[in-house]
């Protein structure tokens, strides 16, 4: 027997955050009814974000991808410079 997890139920604001930046929707899209009913199809237990919520994510999410890319780019940047000999 297959027991699909349900990854939605754990993470429902790192999903939606990622479907509304990828899909460039606005936040205030949370409060559309019809989306939230589907959202909550099958699981009405789930509490969704509000569009607060959703902009903190999104906002903190930006955040932590800058600061990575930043130490990517710091790296390769210190790695040209040592294989060029300048450092």
């Amino acid at each position: 027997m297959f027991i699909q997890a349900d990854h939605w139920a754990a993470y429902p604001s790192a999903n939606l955050v990622r479907w509304l930046t990828e899909n460039n929707r606005p936040t205030n899209i949370i409060n559309d009814r019809a989306l939230r009913d589907l959202l909550l199809a099958g699981r009405p237990s789930i509490d969704l974000p509000s569009r607060f919520t959703i902009s903190r994510d999104i906002r903190l999410s930006f955040l932590k991808c800058q600061d990575r890319i930043s130490k990517l780019l710091q790296v390769s940047s210190d790695a040209q410079l040592t294989s060029t000999g300048l450092m």
